[in-house]
């Protein structure tokens, strides 16, 4: 039970760890920056709370919306930064080139 954790927290918490590198490194184009953090705000409670109602899409939409922000966010930035940043291991990193479209 405890490889299949590490399998699965590793690479998250390399995932964690880039996003939160690469929103603050001055390399990332601000805009890239700006979307990501929209979509990360758009997800929480507070756009529920601000209108009492859980806006359209709903669930699912709140997480594509994430998905594709943070998508956005490591495809702005670049292979050469995201390569420098990440702390995961290399299969986990062949993984988020193929997710996130970035070549290198």
């Amino acid at each position: 039970m405890g490889t299949e954790r590490t399998a699965v927290v590793g690479p998250a918490a390399a995932w964690a760890h880039l996003l939160r590198e690469l929103t603050t490194d001055p390399r990332v184009p601000w805009h890239a920056k700006a979307a990501a953090g929209a979509a990360f705000v758009w997800s929480t409670p507070l756009p529920r709370l601000l209108t009492g109602r859980r806006l359209p899409p709903g669930v699912a939409g709140d997480l594509a919306l994430v998905v594709l922000g943070c998508r956005r966010l490591v495809a702005a930035a670049g292979y050469d930064v995201v390569r420098e940043r990440w702390r995961g291991d290399d299969a986990s990193f062949i993984w988020l080139l193929l997710l996130t479209g970035i070549e290198d």
